[in-house]
Protein backbone atom coordinates (compact mmCIF):
# COMPACT_ATOMS: atom_id res chain seq x y z
CA UNK A 1 0.00 0.00 0.00
CA UNK A 2 1.50 3.55 -0.91
CA UNK A 3 1.95 6.07 1.77
CA UNK A 4 -1.08 8.38 1.88
CA UNK A 5 0.36 12.00 0.81
CA UNK A 6 0.85 14.54 3.53
CA UNK A 7 0.09 17.49 1.00
CA UNK A 8 -2.50 18.12 -1.50
CA UNK A 9 -3.72 20.72 -3.38
CA UNK A 10 -7.51 21.37 -3.65
CA UNK A 11 -9.64 23.97 -5.94
CA UNK A 12 -13.12 23.72 -7.45
CA UNK A 13 -14.72 24.83 -10.70
CA UNK A 14 -18.50 26.17 -10.72
CA UNK A 15 -20.69 25.80 -13.95
CA UNK A 16 -23.40 28.52 -14.53
CA UNK A 17 -26.43 27.44 -16.32
CA UNK A 18 -25.49 29.95 -18.82
CA UNK A 19 -21.97 27.91 -19.58
CA UNK A 20 -19.87 30.70 -17.76
CA UNK A 21 -17.20 29.29 -15.22
CA UNK A 22 -15.23 30.09 -12.48
CA UNK A 23 -12.45 28.79 -10.36
CA UNK A 24 -11.84 28.62 -6.52
CA UNK A 25 -8.26 29.88 -4.78
CA UNK A 26 -6.11 26.90 -4.78
CA UNK A 27 -5.56 25.59 -1.36
CA UNK A 28 -3.06 23.16 0.53
CA UNK A 29 -4.39 20.35 2.49
CA UNK A 30 -2.14 19.18 5.17
CA UNK A 31 -3.23 15.56 5.87
CA UNK A 32 -0.78 15.54 8.68
CA UNK A 33 -3.22 17.65 10.72
CA UNK A 34 -6.08 14.83 10.19
CA UNK A 35 -5.85 12.45 13.24
CA UNK A 36 -7.00 9.10 11.80
CA UNK A 37 -8.46 6.20 13.68
CA UNK A 38 -7.54 2.58 13.76
CA UNK A 39 -9.64 -0.07 12.08
CA UNK A 40 -10.58 -3.15 13.82
CA UNK A 41 -11.59 -6.72 12.09
CA UNK A 42 -12.63 -9.83 13.26
CA UNK A 43 -11.20 -12.82 11.12
CA UNK A 44 -13.13 -15.58 10.19
CA UNK A 45 -16.42 -14.29 11.93
CA UNK A 46 -18.20 -17.01 13.37
CA UNK A 47 -15.35 -17.90 15.87
CA UNK A 48 -14.02 -21.07 16.84
CA UNK A 49 -11.84 -21.71 20.03
CA UNK A 50 -9.48 -18.52 18.93
CA UNK A 51 -10.33 -14.95 17.98
CA UNK A 52 -7.92 -13.70 15.25
CA UNK A 53 -7.81 -9.81 14.62
CA UNK A 54 -6.18 -7.42 12.51
CA UNK A 55 -5.93 -3.69 13.50
CA UNK A 56 -4.69 -0.60 11.22
CA UNK A 57 -2.62 1.60 12.98
CA UNK A 58 -1.59 5.03 11.50
CA UNK A 59 1.06 5.34 14.39
CA UNK A 60 2.89 3.64 17.49
CA UNK A 61 0.51 3.32 20.61
CA UNK A 62 -0.45 1.04 23.28
CA UNK A 63 -4.05 0.16 22.76
CA UNK A 64 -6.19 -2.01 24.99
CA UNK A 65 -8.48 -4.82 23.31
CA UNK A 66 -11.38 -5.91 25.22
CA UNK A 67 -14.12 -8.67 24.62
CA UNK A 68 -17.80 -7.94 26.27
CA UNK A 69 -20.79 -9.77 26.23
CA UNK A 70 -24.33 -8.09 25.77
CA UNK A 71 -24.60 -6.94 29.11
CA UNK A 72 -21.69 -4.74 28.84
CA UNK A 73 -19.38 -7.27 31.01
CA UNK A 74 -15.90 -7.18 29.77
CA UNK A 75 -14.97 -11.23 29.97
CA UNK A 76 -11.02 -10.78 28.41
CA UNK A 77 -8.81 -7.81 28.20
CA UNK A 78 -5.41 -7.37 26.36
CA UNK A 79 -2.90 -5.11 25.97
CA UNK A 80 -1.16 -4.31 22.53
CA UNK A 81 2.02 -2.63 21.40
CA UNK A 82 0.39 -1.08 18.25
CA UNK A 83 2.70 -0.21 15.50
CA UNK A 84 2.06 1.69 12.23
CA UNK A 85 0.30 -0.41 9.75
CA UNK A 86 -1.40 -3.70 9.82
CA UNK A 87 -1.21 -5.72 13.52
CA UNK A 88 -2.55 -9.25 13.80
CA UNK A 89 -3.37 -10.18 17.01
CA UNK A 90 -5.17 -13.96 18.77
CA UNK A 91 -7.33 -14.01 21.99
CA UNK A 92 -8.22 -17.59 23.03
CA UNK A 93 -12.22 -17.75 23.65
CA UNK A 94 -12.38 -21.11 23.89
CA UNK A 95 -13.74 -21.19 27.98
CA UNK A 96 -16.72 -18.13 26.52
CA UNK A 97 -19.76 -19.65 25.87
CA UNK A 98 -21.41 -19.95 22.36
CA UNK A 99 -23.44 -16.42 21.71
CA UNK A 100 -22.72 -13.07 20.55
CA UNK A 101 -20.24 -11.00 21.74
CA UNK A 102 -18.45 -7.57 21.20
CA UNK A 103 -14.72 -6.36 20.16
CA UNK A 104 -13.69 -3.08 21.15
CA UNK A 105 -9.96 -1.03 21.04
CA UNK A 106 -9.38 1.49 23.78
CA UNK A 107 -6.66 4.12 24.04
CA UNK A 108 -5.57 5.20 27.35
CA UNK A 109 -7.39 3.16 29.44
CA UNK A 110 -10.93 4.11 28.29
CA UNK A 111 -10.85 6.14 25.03
CA UNK A 112 -13.10 4.14 22.26
CA UNK A 113 -10.65 3.93 19.60
CA UNK A 114 -13.05 1.82 17.07
CA UNK A 115 -16.84 1.23 17.14
CA UNK A 116 -17.61 -2.51 18.77
CA UNK A 117 -17.23 -5.20 16.15
CA UNK A 118 -19.68 -7.77 16.77
CA UNK A 119 -19.07 -11.33 16.21
CA UNK A 120 -20.67 -14.92 16.90
CA UNK A 121 -18.65 -17.57 19.03
CA UNK A 122 -19.75 -20.93 17.96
Amino acid sequence: MPPIATKAYYRYKQIDKDGTFFYSNTVLLNRNAVICKPTLKVIANPVNGSLKTSVLSHGNQLATISITDNTGRKLSLKQLQLVSGYNATELDIGIIANGYYYLSLYYQQSQLLVNPVRFLKQ
